[in-house]
């Protein structure tokens, strides 16, 4: 009896060691899956965005009406370059209208002059008038033969006009040489500038009226870009 479970007990021994050997005793890591996982598929690229502009287009000038019904010339004489005329009677005609108050001693008002003849010539033909008034500081500025000989000495081609009584000085309230105002071809004041300088902004202040006037500027540049 005891030999028959012996015999049968290495049987089992032996069976198991056939059962142990076929499956292996490697750790399950280095044992291949049942089911091979599938190359992962490269993807498409996706298709490139159009770049996004973070440039700011700039805003068109907004040019307001400081006085809808500013003064006109008053108590003038002694014209130059033009016949007597009106601020009034140049905007019924569709111009637009840049008033200088200067007086030719005085050293900023010369600084100005090479901006109003630039002016001038850029946009004299597109509806700009240019308009001198001179208003003089000293007795010996009021005398007309020094004017004329002043206006061509720094070769003035616009119209230039006396203001010897101030009256169209105070009008405008006017304190200051040089003082430059712009009135639209409605009449209307638009822009004050007091002093020399700020060229670049005047004068995109002359495009937007002359262009609210119906001028075309498309191919003339600024004096001042």
């Amino acid at each position: 009896m005891q030999r028959r479970r012996r015999a049968a007990l290495v049987v089992g021994l032996g069976i198991a060691a056939l059962w142990l050997s076929a499956c292996g005793s490697d750790s399950p890591a280095s044992v291949a899956p049942r089911y091979a996982l599938a190359e992962p598929r490269e993807q498409p690229a996706a298709p490139a965005e159009a770049p996004v502009s973070l440039e700011v287009q700039p805003a068109a000038l907004v040019v307001p009406v400081l006085d809808p019904d500013p003064p006109d010339l008053a108590g003038t004489s002694g014209w130059i370059n033009s016949d007597p005329t009106t601020i009034a009677e140049l905007t019924a005609a569709g111009e637009t209208v840049l008033i200088d108050f200067w007086t030719y001693s005085c050293y900023n008002c010369v600084n100005v002059f090479p901006s109003l003849r630039s002016w001038h010539e850029r946009y004299g033909d597109l509806g700009l008038t240019i308009l001198g008034v001179h208003t003089p500081e000293f007795d010996f500025e009021k005398d007309y033969a020094n004017l004329k000989s002043a206006v061509k000495e720094h070769d003035l081609e616009y119209p230039i006009v006396q203001d010897n009584l101030y009256m169209t000085w105070r009008g405008f309230d006017n304190n200051h040489w040089p003082s430059i105002f712009l009135i639209d071809s409605d009449g209307r004041l638009r822009y004050r500038h007091i002093g020399e300088g700020a060229y670049t902004e005047t004068e995109e202040v002359v495009r937007v009226l002359l262009m609210e006037a119906g001028a075309d500027l498309s191919g003339v540049p600024p004096v001042y870009p």
